[in-house]
């Protein structure tokens, strides 16, 4: 009899132990992390410019259910949000909008025959779309960019750009 109560007892503290070391999905999701931007965009169909250097801080907060509020707060003092939704090991983001600023070299010719090169830049209002697949404590994001010039309506877009998160 009192082997049958500390065998109960044991296997109810190995079950508690295991139910409260185990860590739900949403739980392990949720935090502060690192994030750094690179990839590449296309203006106007041909000119090929790269993303400028982006990196800071992503606050990732638990709404209710499977939703979530994703903060982005970079090192040039900007900040942006999204919601997304957390479905098997993925964050599949909500479509939302920000301003990228551009700066690239361009070339011209003067009177004379010369060349002349400008460095150009240029702000685009800029429609993002993407999700993040979660590999423990690390989230790869896999975002499309689509945006306007805020002047003179020239177009990006960008497939292949990569965010990736490392949680503090």
């Amino acid at each position: 009899m009192k082997t049958t109560r500390i065998f109960t007892y044991c296997l109810f503290s190995f079950l508690l132990f295991c139910f409260c070391a185990c860590e739900s999905p949403v739980q392990s999701v949720i935090g502060e992390y690192s994030f750094k931007v690179s990839g590449q965009v296309t203006k106007d169909g041909s000119d090929l410019l790269a993303l400028p250097d982006e990196m800071g801080t992503m606050d990732i907060i638990h709404l209710n259910d499977s939703n979530f509020l994703l903060t982005f707060n970079t090192l040039n003092g900007s900040a942006y949000t999204t919601e997304a939704v957390l479905s098997n090991k993925q964050l599949n983001l909500h479509p939302f909008s920000r301003t990228i600023t551009l700066t690239h070299i361009s070339q011209s010719s003067d009177i004379l025959g010369g060349i002349i090169e400008l460095t150009e830049t240029e702000h685009y209002s800029t429609d993002v779309y993407g999700y993040g697949t979660i590999y423990g404590e690390t989230i790869k994001f896999t975002l499309q960019y689509s945006g306007e010039e805020l002047t003179n309506g020239k177009k990006i877009k960008g497939s292949n750009i990569l965010m990736l998160a490392k949680k503090n």
